[in-house]
């Protein structure tokens, strides 16, 4: 879904005619992109993320100065390395331990991005663009039927976001059992539980 299509569809909640471009003057587009915005960084950056935008990696201390930098389009970063006691101030990170901002090496990170609204997964898009309608509707003092229906398409549209966040991460309580993993391990060592 586009962000242009996402802004139609508030204003279609609104009764209001749709618009073929975002910079076209329009006295509610200010509003609707606004509010998809804000929700499209709320969302995304819930909990531990979604399968689209939760990744792994190390960051490097610069060369010049030694900071770590955190990238502009972080949301949550969570310190892996248990060595390092860190955290994000601002754009760098911040060692706790000794109180400063230089580091001699890599730093193991979880990151929660904050993807542009045109590149996300369709179930993403659609329940971000039902949030932003409710809201949307709200201002504008919309009637309780339409109401009604935003909030269930909103409800539905979050299942489905749930059940590929699961599906896509594969979660599920087999693959997490540490009695599970042991019997695995069984089978690729000849009968051995270790």
């Amino acid at each position: 879904m586009l962000k242009l299509d996402a802004v139609n569809r508030l204003l279609g909640y609104a009764g209001l005619t749709p618009v073929s471009s975002l910079v076209l003057p329009h006295s509610r587009v200010p509003s609707a992109v606004a509010l998809l915005d804000r929700h499209s960084r709320t969302v995304q950056g819930v909990g531990g993320g979604f399968w689209f935008n939760r990744e792994v990696f190390d960051l490097s201390p610069d060369a010049t100065d030694g900071h770590v930098y955190v990238p502009d389009d972080v949301l949550q970063l969570t310190v892996l390395d248990r060595s390092i006691k860190a955290v994000q101030r601002g754009r760098t990170l911040l060692d706790l331990a000794s109180n400063t901002r230089v580091f001699t090496r890599k730093v193991k990170v979880r990151i929660i991005r904050l993807i542009p609204f045109d590149e996300l997964p369709e179930a993403a898009a659609d329940y971000i663009s039902l949030c932003a309608a409710l809201e949307f509707h709200r201002t504008i003092d919309g009637d309780t039927a339409t109401r009604q229906e935003i909030e269930k398409d909103k409800a539905m549209a979050h299942a489905r976001l749930e059940g590929e966040n699961t599906r896509q991460s594969r979660e599920n309580l087999h693959d997490g059992s540490y009695n599970l993993r042991r019997l695995r391990s069984a089978s690729r060592n000849h009968g051995v539980i270790r």
